[in-house]
């Protein structure tokens, strides 16, 4: 017994040396909110993206290439999406530390929307409380993140998306629309469905044709709100929706003002019940 007592405590001495201090980069603040629950005290984590950076057009820096080389562990969100940065980390010979979250088990990929490309995925997966637990969980089955607050992260996220659905519950069904396809996951997670997004493809305006479109449904679906990242500018939806009874509702799909996920996703439900059921 004493034997076994001795290999369990070097198994845990080992285990725990071998992730003190570790250097997680990541590209999106969305995913540092989202895996940071689950670190050490001691773990270090930066977010290679820059605030004013557009995350469709990377252009890295000398100064964001040496946090790439001296990081300890990389987590992209897709291939496609992080591409520029992909590029990058194969010419560097980091790839044996990267790890793509939309190729983890358990992660759902949905369509990507007219904003981003034909072909590929909705990149947004951080918007998504289960792609959020399935990241946690694979990376905890890799032996990359710390047991203990791993256990504790992965519970207290499912308790919080438990409770949302609850909380939602009476939400569903009920006619809105969103202006970007960012929230696609959140609202699959929670059971909602837009009944359009209006967005156009990317760099492209919003049409005299689609206007009136949108309007005409907005009217035949007796739409009484509207979703829209709030990083973007309302200007065109206000134009879209003069004289007609639509509140627009700002939400946050980035995370750069968050102070973790969990209060991130709760404000994100408050937004769609406020939007939904105003007072």
């Amino acid at each position: 017994m004493g034997i076994i007592l001795r290999a369990v405590g070097l198994w845990w001495l080992l285990f725990a040396v071998a992730h003190a201090g570790q250097t997680w980069v990541v590209t999106l603040p969305g995913t540092a909110k989202a895996l940071a629950p689950a670190l050490g005290p001691d773990d270090r984590l930066t977010v290679l993206l820059q605030p004013g950076q557009n995350p469709h057009h990377w252009a890295l820096k000398p100064s964001q290439l040496r946090t790439l080389k001296q990081a300890d562990h990389i987590v992209l969100v897709d291939r496609d999406f992080e591409a520029p940065v992909l590029k990058q980390i194969q010419q560097g010979g980091w790839w044996y530390k990267t790890v793509v979250w939309s190729e983890l088990r358990g992660v759902e990929k949905l369509k990507a929307d007219a904003g981003h490309g034909d072909g590929g995925i909705n990149p947004h997966l951080w918007l998504g409380p289960r792609n959020a637990l399935a990241l946690l969980r694979q990376l905890g089955r890799k032996g990359l993140l710390p047991v203990p607050q791993t256990r504790r992260a992965l519970s207290a996220l499912g308790r919080a998306y438990l409770n949302m659905q609850i909380d939602m519950a009476d939400l569903q069904g009920k006619p809105y629309m969103s202006w970007h396809g960012a929230f696609a996951y959140f609202e699959k997670d929670l059971d909602l469905k837009p009944v359009a997004v209006i967005e156009p493809g990317e760099g492209e305006r919003l049409s005299l044709r689609r206007m009136n479109e949108v309007r005409q449904l907005i009217r035949e679906k007796n739409v009484r709100c509207i979703i829209y990242p709030a990083h973007q500018s309302p200007a065109v939806l206000k134009n879209l929706v003069r004289g007609l009874n639509v509140r627009l509702q700002p939400l946050d799909a980035l995370g750069w003002q968050q102070k973790d996920y969990l209060s991130w996703m709760k404000q994100l439900a408050d937004g769609y019940k406020a939007c939904l059921n105003p007072s």
